[in-house]
């Protein structure tokens, strides 16, 4: 790897990796929290799926993930492609056989932009990111796992996630506005009336 700001955390026994690049560059830090990646031969490792702030994107490279999710009939489902919206409780997880893939975890007002979808909407909901109709992250499920290295891979993404997030600047400021200070109202009355740091500043935008 050449690129400083990507890591090797942790890595084991036969070829197992896992990758993490925090946080990710500057004017996408408002919208993502981190990026991470893994390798590994076996099943052994488990992405979790625990209550958390972020909005979670898996894309898996080799083996789907299979998900036991309390909240969602049906029994394990697997994915090969996944978004998970803000939780109240865990889902188990595992995988059979070898496993690769990419992380991508976004604050609620990054989802929102990136994806267009009201956050009640996905609130709980484990989605088949298929299920979206969405062209260019199917394109980004399909290319990921081609790119040789993981620098390339997080080009990728930042350059996906940049495009993007300029074209929701774009189409309605006064509404990515009205998000905005919705946000920053909320995290401050959670935080006792200091912003939390989820919610960008007025003047944070992309492509501009």
């Amino acid at each position: 790897m050449t690129r400083p700001d990507v890591q090797v955390v942790s890595a084991g026994e036969q070829g197992s990796e896992l990758v993490t690049r925090v946080p990710p560059p500057a004017l996408l830090r408002p919208y993502v929290r981190r990026y991470s990646g893994w390798t590994s031969p076996s099943s052994q490792i488990h992405p979790r799926v625990m209550p958390n702030t972020d909005i979670v994107v898996v894309i898996n490279f080799a083996a789907p993930l299979v998900i036991h999710d309390p909240l969602q009939p049906g029994g394990d489902r697997p994915y090969r492609a996944l978004l998970a919206g803000l939780r109240r409780t865990y889902a188990g997880t595992r995988y059979e056989g070898s496993t690769g893939g990419f992380q991508l975890d976004l604050r609620p007002i990054g989802a929102y932009l990136l994806l267009g979808i009201a956050m009640h909407e996905i609130a709980d909901r484990m989605i088949d990111i298929e299920e979206l109709g969405d062209w260019e992250l199917d394109g980004l499920v399909a290319r990921l796992p081609e790119e040789p290295t993981w620098p390339a891979r997080f080009d990728l993404v930042d350059e996906v996630i940049g495009a993007r997030l300029a074209r929701a600047f774009e189409r309605g400021p006064a509404e990515v506005g009205g998000v905005r200070r919705a946000c920053q109202l909320l995290t401050a009355s959670a935080a006792g009336g200091t912003s939390s740091g989820w919610c960008p500043s007025p003047t944070t935008a992309i492509g501009t």
